[in-house]
């Protein structure tokens, strides 16, 4: 949380508080409700890109909430990574805590260029929490036995989950 608190916004964080506006450029029209967000969630996946997912999120909190709800829900992101990477990939439940422990150390230690991909505030939006939706969506879609009424809600969160960062939903369907 302090790492968070202590890394200021950049570039792509001020950006974001602003309208995209149809033309591509950024005005003056700052965001300050839903509805701001929307608009300009929908001219920039016209324009731009289609990471609709994560920066849904990055407006909410460059434009309405401010930093300080980032802060806090990215320390649940990163903790929650830790624990669907543990999940998904070990299936021994009784070194659970020792999986944890190195996970948590490569994420922290070896990451690259963790301090713009884990505790910035567009670049976690746009990595770490991207991640944390696909490895939940996985952990889900490998659950046995689905649902016949699980169906459809996975669905809505798999197009959602398609919608965050297309490096790391190709992993996925491979």
């Amino acid at each position: 949380y302090v790492i968070n608190a202590l890394t200021p916004y950049f570039s792509d964080d001020w950006h974001y508080a602003f309208i995209f506006e149809k033309e591509g450029i950024m005005l003056q029209r700052r965001i300050h409700t839903l509805s701001d967000v929307l608009t300009s969630l929908d001219n920039h996946y016209m324009i731009f890109n289609g990471r609709i997912t994560p920066h849904f999120f990055i407006m909410i909190f460059a434009g309405i909430t401010g930093k300080w709800l980032f802060n806090i829900l990215n320390v649940v992101a990163l903790i929650a990574f830790i624990h669907l990477l543990n999940i998904n990939f070990t299936s021994d439940k009784k070194n659970y805590f020792r999986t944890a422990v190195i996970a948590t150390l490569f994420t922290l230690i070896l990451a690259p260029e963790k301090d713009l991909s884990l505790y910035w505030m567009s670049g976690a939006c746009n990595y770490l929490w991207s991640a944390v939706f696909v490895l939940l969506f996985h952990y889900l879609l490998n659950r046995k036995p689905i649902k016949a009424w699980y169906l459809p809600l996975l669905f809505i969160y798999g197009i959602l989950t398609g919608m965050t960062h297309e490096a790391i939903v190709v992993g996925l369907c491979s």
